[in-house]
Parts: structure tokens; sequence; C-alpha cells
């Protein structure tokens, strides 16, 4: 399957991407803001241009933005870890700074 519909930039902090999430009522699924470790499994390796996200499945995702995992930096917990669907690059910054939100459902 695929995804749907257009992304949004939920919030402007990292408690409202979470709250955002949490709060999703979408094919009567449990939603929640994906990990660094999980959000990274969306980035293809293997491209050596254009978007590293699969634009099959998710297309609609902007690929200019960093999204925001759930996964808080363990020496700095005041930021939390971004992935960047252009490029496929992970990094961290405050937690009070505004990012796009990729969320996820399961286990």
């Amino acid at each position: 399957a695929t995804c749907s519909g257009a992304a949004t930039q939920a919030g402007q902090d990292f408690n409202s991407n979470v709250d955002y999430c949490n709060g999703l009522v979408l094919a009567s699924k449990t939603w929640r803001l994906p990990s660094v470790n999980e959000l990274k499994t969306l980035v293809d390796t293997t491209k050596t241009s254009g978007a590293t996200i699969d634009t099959t499945a998710f297309p609609a995702t902007p690929t200019g933005f960093w999204y925001r995992t759930s996964t808080t930096r363990a020496d700095f917990t005041f930021n939390s870890w971004l992935v960047h669907f252009a490029n496929g690059a992970v990094t961290h910054f405050g937690k009070a700074a505004g990012y796009y939100a990729r969320c996820v459902t399961g286990p």
C-alpha cells in the first residue's frame, strides 16, 4: 500500500510533534512519532541522486525538510534526532524548533 495526502508541519516543537502523532485518528490505528532507527529505515541508501525516501510508497513526502523522531539525544536531552529524506542525513537539533513529523503505526 502507499501513503496518501499532503504532509503538514505538525507543530513547532517536539511535544507538538508527539501530540500530533498520538492524536491522529486514521484507519482505526494507534499512531506515534517514530524512533530515529525506525525513521532511518525509510531511507534508501542505494540511491545516489534524488529523494532517498521511496517516492512510490510515500508519494507526497516533501523531501527538502527535516523530519523529527521521538529519540532524544542522550547527552543533550534538549535535542532530538532528525532525518532528512533528500539525502538521508541524520542529525540532532533542539526540541523547541519546528520540524515535520512522519507518524507511524504498529509495535
